[in-house]
């Protein structure tokens, strides 16, 4: 994939942030095209992860100047959601004394990222790394993802309903979208297959 540099002068970044931090403040579906034309060749990101936190920020408010980074490339955060391995296995997230601490699972490019915006039941936190990050095993070798043992020092973002508004929106449509890509180029080289053993 591309650096991060290079996706910053492309705008790809900014593509939805807001014109005040430095993005272009495009919407959802620009933001569709883009993911889908990125899945069609297997783009490795994260792209749509950093796009995720860029708006959760947006949507909290007061946060241009490391919106505004995030647009450049010089910074990195993705979300941190509360769950778990196992059903009914206990959430582990907590927000005590101005830090965040417990264990976060499946959190995308943890051991890349400058800062984890962290979902919890009390609330969305904003903590800065660097993070203990333990690689996870997933089916699909390519993925990144952490197990990440959190006490970092953390600021209150926003209440967990703005989370959920950003993740059921953006969240979804940038997923269906890469879905949707790698399927119209499966299909497409399939189909071409076929042609050529006739």
């Amino acid at each position: 994939g591309l650096p991060r540099g290079q996706l910053a002068e492309l705008g790809y970044l900014g593509l939805v942030a807001p014109e005040l931090a430095g993005g272009q403040g495009l919407g959802a579906v620009e933001l569709a095209l883009v993911c889908q034309e990125m899945a069609k060749h297997c783009f490795p990101g994260p792209y749509l992860e950093q796009i995720l936190a860029a708006k959760l920020l947006e949507a909290a408010g007061d946060q241009d100047e490391l919106i505004g980074r995030l647009v450049t490339g010089e910074a990195l955060a993705v979300v941190a959601s509360e769950g778990s391995v196992w059903p009914g296995q206990p959430a582990e997230l907590r927000f005590e004394n101005g830090r965040v601490r417990g264990k976060a699972y499946f959190v995308p490019y943890a051991a890349s990222a400058s800062h984890l915006i962290v979902r919890t039941a009390a609330g969305v936190f904003i903590a800065q790394g660097p993070f203990d990050a333990r690689r996870m095993q997933a089916l699909d070798e390519a993925a990144r993802f952490y197990e990440v043992t959190l006490d970092n020092q953390a600021t209150v973002l926003c209440d967990d309903s703005v989370a959920d508004g950003v993740m059921s929106s953006f969240g979804l449509l940038g997923a269906a979208s890469f879905g949707l890509g790698i399927a119209e180029e499966t299909l497409t080289r399939a189909l071409d297959y076929a042609r050529e053993r006739e």
